[in-house]
């Protein structure tokens, strides 16, 4: 099955709320299972976009693509994603950073994630967070 960038990641013109609710379970679907590597590169592209304007990725599908280019981020997305959550006042912004973070693949990037619980800025709340979203990814629950 072949899914479309542009039905996963850009506003559709259809109405239908069902599709739109579909849209964040099919891109963390289909970025786990594609063989080329475009649309982890493209939540990567988008993660920059919101993190520089939280209006250029539309708010139904920001914490999937948010996600995915955490999962399988690079260290230069890694880093950016962590100073935003860092940075960020706004609780459920960085609730949604920090959840991303915590699904963060390569090991040595997961390390660092998950070191975040002991920063000393890092609310005991947001540390758990950080831990339960760890857990809840299969990939990562045994490092967690």
């Amino acid at each position: 099955m072949r899914l479309r960038l542009d039905l996963l990641l850009r506003r559709m013109r259809s109405k239908s709320e069902e599709l739109r609710e579909l849209r964040p379970a099919l891109l963390a679907y289909a970025a786990q299972t594609e063989e080329d590597g475009r649309l982890r590169a493209e939540a990567r592209v988008l993660s920059r976009a919101w993190l520089t304007d939280r209006k250029a990725v539309p708010a139904t599908i920001a914490s999937a693509v948010l996600d995915t280019a955490a999962r399988y981020a690079d260290a230069p997305t890694y880093q950016r994603l962590e100073r935003a959550a860092l940075a960020s006042e706004d609780l459920r912004e960085r609730h949604e950073l920090l959840a991303a973070l915590a699904k963060t693949r390569e090991p040595k990037l997961r390390e660092r994630a998950l070191s975040l619980t002991l920063e000393p800025d890092l609310s005991g709340r947001d540390a758990r967070d950080l831990i339960d979203n760890a857990l809840w990814d299969d990939a990562n629950r045994r490092a967690a």
